[in-house]
């Protein structure tokens, strides 16, 4: 989640940027993470949002062709961010569907990927209109064990940030659902908890993790972070 990506980061000083500039490049950022996960076997790849710091269509076709370079033939399912631009990010990601809750495929598992963004806004929600897509998607799933991303976290207490706003039909079309887990981004903080009664994570950044110390003073920092999970039948278990 939150890669931050661009081909050239602009040269204003903020710390977010900073710590960007003096990364190493993706391409070996991405060969250090498939030498990490050497012997794995991967079904798919989940990217919850900020793939790209407000990055242009060439920016996402560049991610996605390291992506396909070091991990040829995974899928990958992937949902917006407040530092994405949507048309961008769909026209090369999903470029037959755009819509508030799209459906992408790991192989046979379903995943619906709901934009909980806003353009222009650092804040997130799930409206009426998220949920009347959601209960579109399950219905066409029928009862089949699916997965659902978004880039916002849901839960109060999870992160100083504040979380997406939500209809509480929301809750309870998730709670009914046969969907098995929920995955978010947008914090650059790992989490593992419950959400309307499901599985619920959020993976570390794979750009930059912001450190506060007992004074509310913040600390940008590089983090090449990700999450690796396994489908055990209907449950999820969180390996690392």
């Amino acid at each position: 989640t939150d890669l931050h990506y661009r081909l050239q980061y602009p040269p204003q000083h903020e710390p977010y940027l900073d710590v960007l500039r003096a990364q190493p490049p993706l391409s070996r950022r991405l060969d250090r993470l498939a030498a990490q996960l050497a012997g794995e076997p991967l079904d798919g790849i989940l990217l919850t949002g900020d793939l790209t710091d407000y990055g242009a269509e060439e920016y996402h076709l560049a991610l996605r062709r390291e992506l396909e370079r070091v991990f040829p033939g995974v899928p990958v399912a992937v949902t917006p961010g407040n530092h994405d631009r949507n048309p961008a990010l769909h026209a090369v990601w999903s470029p037959s569907e755009s819509s508030l809750v799209a459906l992408s495929f790991l192989n046979d598992l379903p995943v619906l990927c709901l934009d909980s963004s806003m353009d222009g806004l650092d804040a997130g929600c799930i409206g009426e209109e998220h949920c009347v897509c959601l209960e579109e998607k399950l219905a066409q799933l029928g009862q089949k064990p699916s997965l659902l991303i978004t880039h916002f976290h849901l839960l109060p207490h999870q992160h100083p940030m504040p979380p997406a706003q939500f209809s509480p039909l929301f809750a309870e079309i998730l709670e009914k659902s046969s969907v098995i887990a929920l995955f978010c981004g947008h914090t650059h903080t790992p989490y593992a908890g419950f959400f309307a009664g499901k599985p619920y994570f959020t993976a570390p950044s794979f750009s930059f993790h912001v450190l506060r110390d007992a004074k509310e003073n913040l600390t940008f920092a590089p983090c090449l972070g990700y999450a690796l999970y396994a489908l055990k039948g209907p449950k999820i278990a969180h390996f690392r």
